[in-house]
């Protein structure tokens, strides 16, 4: 089967659905994550004294760290909007 997960921006998924992602995965299931934005815009970017893209290349690269303890991999098709992550080898 393939699942679609609809994120406003990264680590949404964190925050709950994380571990049924996994489980999906190791069924055997096409998971995908969307991201609807790279999350530049969180209040987060003041603390660190970044602009709005420089947190969302911070938010990606996070993203990025998901993808690998998830055992995801990426595919670049929602790239203008956020992220798409799809399982390795589907």
């Amino acid at each position: 089967m393939k699942i679609l997960y609809i994120y406003p921006h990264p680590d949404d998924e964190s925050f709950g659905p994380a571990h049924v992602m996994s489980k999906q995965l190791r069924e055997g299931h096409e998971v995908y994550l969307l991201t609807l934005t790279k999350g530049g815009a969180t209040k987060q970017r003041f603390k660190y004294d970044l602009s709005v893209e420089e947190m969302g290349e911070v938010r990606l690269k996070e993203m990025l760290e998901v993808e690998k303890v998830l055992g995801l991999s990426r595919n670049d098709g929602f790239r203008s909007c956020g992220q798409r992550i799809k399982r390795n080898g589907s």
